[in-house]
């Protein structure tokens, strides 16, 4: 049986042996008086340049990026090979064909034989004669 079941209903009083709470304390912030004051004659570099004014260049940081990444691709030989390999990585896809669609294929054979004959002949009806102009 404990104290609270018993009736007693206090807390038990702490004694020698617990440990008390510890004691917490705020730190102390440095005064205004201690706070370094800046050095006038070295922030003065001079006056600020004019807004017409370029800024100063930044000094130059090393670049991690290796050479291959730094290259301009806005010149014409880099277009130029750029454009050389998408051709080519489309070269396999030259004579796909329209696949296995008929729909597709008769708009196809229907543009063709506009172009060689000067006729319309509908790919589908009532005849769509814009998709098979182009």
């Amino acid at each position: 049986m404990t104290e609270l079941d018993a009736g007693g209903g206090a807390p038990p009083t702490p004694t020698a042996n617990d440990d008390p709470a510890p004691q917490l304390a705020l730190p102390q912030l440095p005064d205004a008086s201690e706070a370094p004051t800046p050095d006038p004659a070295a922030a003065d570099d001079g006056p600020p340049p004019s807004p017409d004014e370029p800024l100063p260049p930044d000094e130059a940081l090393p670049s991690p990026a290796p050479r291959g990444l730094s290259i301009d691709f806005s010149s014409p030989l880099a277009f130029a090979a750029l454009a050389v390999a998408y051709v080519a990585s489309r070269a396999p896809f030259i004579n796909i064909g329209y696949g296995t669609d008929p729909d597709a294929w008769r708009v196809a054979l229907a543009g063709y034989w506009l172009r060689e004959h000067h006729e319309y002949y509908p790919s589908r009806l009532p005849g769509y004669p814009l998709p098979e102009l182009a």
